[in-house]
């Protein structure tokens, strides 16, 4: 009889371990309900109050305790726990208590976490690394470019530093990353914001971890095609090197230009075009950061003149508010020129100056130029010369090289004629009263400047 019980009891301890073995060791209290997610899908962990560089949706909350359990297989149950965080609809675990069991018991974990869908802000920021490229053809800034790290650490990375339209710079991920992190990046998306400081090329960032979440211990700076990273938490220091675009293109000539019709036509210097390999103008439609390429429509040598061609595709540009004036002007006459000189030292700000028709004709007499006063620098070349009323009574040519404030314009009715010998018949700028005429100086500046373009010459 005693054996028999004894036996009893062996086999209801057994039985009782069966089921604390099999039995689920977590609760789920969902808030919302969403589709599940497929097995594929890799759920992600992170402590509840890491900053994460996405929008975050909480699904609800679950409980795992293993402490009841005699055994557990850690894998077994983990998986099965991320599972649960699928068919809820969930990619993240965000934990809220995360403890391990004090038993000996395969190092079984307990916690309670939030379950979360994240949809992570990069997932439709890509930008590729030929656009970039592409886009560094003309006018790269002197800290943009591709950097690849020379060691000690974070070894293969590579990243790109662009300038944004608004003069800030993003860091754009083009390496590698951990095999556990690879699915939350495509190369292409942003990896920092940089913010810049009182000390001169040197900058705060705002980084992104290999694990989406935000750090802001990183200053960067540059010198000499070097950037320099430093984690102010971590006390380490992690030098890149920029690799391209190797050589700059080197323009040749840089010049100005001003539109006479809405479907692209423009005119500059015969000068400035001459021997050109390629001419990109940049400003249309108030864009300074896309180059645009330009052909060659009409050229006269002996005036210095040439009407180039670039393709809009869909867009126009606005009405012309200017008109040529095919009468000669007189002397005395206020007049005034906008371009773009020595951008180099200057700057790509359009630039303003005034003066006066000192003569009706140019250097040695020549009857197709003007003289005025109006003080011009090299990069003035091909821009209008207006008078007060908005009218073009010609085109910056030259200056005197031995006299000050002396410029030569060619008189706009040799652009007159020429613009009768383009090819197709388009709407060219007309000769009626221009716009323009009946605003303040100030006023014709803004207005005028939207059509005139920088002219670059490789």
């Amino acid at each position: 009889m005693r054996k028999i019980k004894i036996s009893i009891l062996l086999f209801l301890s057994f039985t009782i371990f069966i089921i604390n073995a099999c039995s689920p060791v977590y609760t789920t209290n969902l808030f919302t309900s969403k589709s599940a997610l497929p097995d594929s899908t890799i759920v992600v962990t992170y402590l509840a109050n890491e900053n994460i560089d996405g929008e975050i949706e909480i699904i609800g909350t679950i409980d795992v305790n293993t402490r009841n359990l005699y055994s557990c297989d850690f894998e077994e149950i983990d998986n099965e726990i991320l599972n649960q965080v699928r068919l809820a609809g969930g990619n993240a675990l965000l934990f809220n208590r995360y403890l391990f069991n004090s038993r000996e018991i395969g190092n079984c974990r307990d916690f309670t976490a939030d379950i979360a869908f994240i949809d992570f802000r990069n997932d439709s920021f890509i930008i590729e690394e030929d656009s970039l490229l592409k886009n560094w053809v003309f006018n790269i800034d002197p800290f943009e470019g591709i950097y690849e790290s020379i060691g000690p650490n974070l070894r293969d990375l590579k990243l790109g530093v662009f300038k944004n339209s608004n003069g800030a710079y993003s860091l754009i991920h083009y390496g590698d990353v951990s095999e556990a992190n690879s699915h939350l990046w495509k190369k292409g998306n942003l990896k920092g914001k940089l913010n810049p400081t009182g000390a001169a090329n040197t900058f705060k960032a705002v980084w992104i971890n290999e694990n989406r979440t935000l750090n802001q211990n990183y200053l960067f700076s540059f010198q000499n095609g070097i950037m320099n990273l430093i984690n102010s938490e971590f006390g380490f220091q992690q030098s890149f090197l920029k690799i391209s675009p190797i050589d700059k293109p080197i323009t040749q000539k840089s010049a100005t230009g001003f539109a006479i019709s809405k479907e692209g036509y423009i005119v500059t210097n015969h000068h400035v075009i001459k021997n050109s390999n390629r001419i990109l103008v940049r400003g249309i439609n108030g864009d300074f950061k896309t180059p645009y390429l330009a052909q060659i429509v009409v050229e006269d040598s002996n005036n210095d003149l040439a009407i180039l061609k670039v393709n809009l595709q869909d867009q126009l540009l606005s009405e012309i508010p200017y008109v040529l004036k095919n009468s000669l002007s007189e002397v005395g006459e206020e007049v005034y020129t906008l371009g773009y000189p020595l951008r180099a030292t200057m700057g790509d700000e359009v630039k303003f100056t005034e003066g006066v028709v000192s003569s009706r004709t140019g250097f040695q007499g020549n009857i197709s130029l003007y003289q005025v006063s109006t003080p011009t620098q090299p990069g003035n070349s091909g821009g209008p010369l207006f008078n007060s009323n908005g009218e073009i009574i010609g085109i910056i040519s030259a200056k005197h090289p031995l006299a000050a404030n002396a410029s030569y314009a060619i008189k706009s009715n040799y652009l007159v004629n020429l613009i009768e010998l383009i090819p197709t018949n388009q709407q060219l700028i007309n000769n009626s009263k221009p716009s323009i005429s009946r605003l303040n100086m100030i006023d014709q500046i803004k207005k005028l400047t939207e059509f005139i373009y920088i002219i670059d010459i490789e």
